[in-house]
């Protein structure tokens, strides 16, 4: 999966990664070790939400990880979208 925030830059799931991209072109690795990632929505606070076949998990704008939801709850995700706070 793959997004953008409102500052125009790009996220994407790359085998275990979330890479970000910025709008001049340089991609670092953002989020590491993501296991079974699915797709990757930012909200307008920048909170970055991924989406696993397991649950969601949310990181900063860093890739600091916040929270997560869910424990193997979802049977076949496909996709997430994130909006407001």
């Amino acid at each position: 999966g793959l997004c953008t925030d409102k500052a125009g830059n790009i996220y994407v799931i790359v085998g275990t990664s979330v890479k970000k991209i910025t709008p001049t072109g340089t991609a670092s690795d953002l989020i590491t070790n993501v296991n079974n990632g699915v797709d990757v929505a930012v909200n307008d606070k920048g909170r970055i939400f991924v989406l696993t076949k397991e649950g969601i998990i949310m990181y900063d704008d860093t890739g600091k990880q916040l929270n997560a939801f869910g424990s193997g709850d979802f049977a076949v995700p496909t996709a997430i979208a994130a909006t407001g706070t």
